[in-house]
């Protein structure tokens, strides 16, 4: 996650996305490790000759397959699960990238999905180092929620959601504690897209206002404003 936000920060225009056909089943398995992935039907016992989704470590053992082969093309592409996303910062450049990947998947006779396949894939919109972010954030009983956005020439741009269901004892929490849950939650989700840039807290709970400055007298918001300190948030 953090190298792909930093991917998404680092200036790229061009993306693509290469999804492998059945990636996980065209990687073999090993002679003598094909014993490891038995198991018993009514018709008798089977081994998996091919990377079989089900097995616990078949995503891991993909994704460092897929690695080994596209080493040296680290700095133009990133695995991720059964996907290759390609990105460049300029469509010749991008044309170039994405020629190098298909011949080096040629050799290694993998196979492509063109259906699932895409050509510049829409994603949320980039962030500018020299403009402040601002995080809005929400809770209830049932759930937190956060945008991140920043403005640049007047216009709001949004950069990343979040939204999660919060915990049978969090849903416990009074009001405040719920708001800094939430304030917590989006901060660790997108901690690499936060360090280092100052960051505009929203929230419609005015207790909380001073939270990064004075105790609150609770003792779970002041832990986590404590934790917050690494971060540069502004005044607002």
């Amino acid at each position: 996650m953090e190298h792909a936000i930093q991917i998404l920060d680092g200036g790229y225009k061009f993306f693509s996305k290469l999804d492998m056909k059945s990636g996980f089943w065209q990687i073999r398995i090993k002679e003598e490790d094909k014993h490891k992935t038995a198991f018993i039907t009514l018709d008798g016992l089977y081994e998996w000759n091919i990377l079989a989704q089900e097995l616990k470590n078949s995503p891991l053992s993909f994704k460092r397959v897929m690695t080994d082969i596209l080493s040296s093309y680290r700095q133009l592409s990133l695995v991720y699960i059964n996907d290759i996303v390609v990105y460049s910062r300029s469509f010749e450049e991008h044309l170039d990238h994405i020629t190098q990947l298909l011949l080096i998947l040629l050799i290694h006779s993998f196979q492509l999905n063109p259906s699932k396949c895409m050509n510049f894939p829409l994603f949320l919109n980039f962030s500018n180092n020299n403009y402040s972010v601002i995080l809005t954030i929400d809770a209830s009983k049932v759930s937190i929620s956060g945008t991140l956005q920043q403005i640049t020439d007047g216009k709001t741009k949004n950069l990343y959601y979040h939204s999660q269901v919060i915990s049978s004892t969090q849903r416990r929490y009074d009001s405040i504690e719920l708001e800094t849950l939430a304030i917590w939650l989006c901060f660790q989700r997108i901690r690499s897209y936060l360090l280092g840039r100052s960051i505009i807290i929203y929230t419609y709970h005015c207790p909380l206002c001073n939270m990064m400055n004075s105790s609150v007298k609770n003792r779970r918001v002041d832990r986590i404003s404590i934790l917050l300190q690494e971060y540069h948030i502004e005044k607002n």
